[in-house]
């Protein structure tokens, strides 16, 4: 199963690994022909490189993949300022909200 031996390949039918002592010949688990791999062509080369390239994004995903919340910066005071513009944007959000909890005034003319 490839996990004491070296793995030499995986049965392209049902993904199962098969290690260098199973050797190629045909899967122990559905029967279907394990067939070895000599040459390539220029089309496989590349398919291999392709396969390099999504196996190596898939493994630096994780380190590229940053969110960037812009929202944050408009909700509340930023870690990044300093002490009076932190006080000075709070005090900001809270005139707004004030502002919209307001009733509206409605002026009626009777002319």
């Amino acid at each position: 199963m490839g996990s004491r031996d070296k793995p030499l390949t995986n049965c392209l039918y049902c993904g199962r690994i098969v290690c260098e002592r199973e050797g190629y010949g045909y899967c122990p688990y559905c029967g279907y022909l394990i067939e070895e791999i000599t040459a390539r062509s220029s089309n496989g080369d590349e398919s291999w490189a392709q396969k390099e390239r999504l196996l190596r994004f898939d493994r630096e995903f994780a380190r590229r993949t940053k969110i960037f919340d812009d929202q944050a910066d408009y909700q509340g005071p930023a870690t990044w300022m300093s002490e009076e513009e932190r006080v000075a944007a709070q005090q900001k959000q809270q005139d707004r909200l004030e502002e919209m909890r307001r009733p509206k005034q409605l002026l009626n003319l009777n002319i």
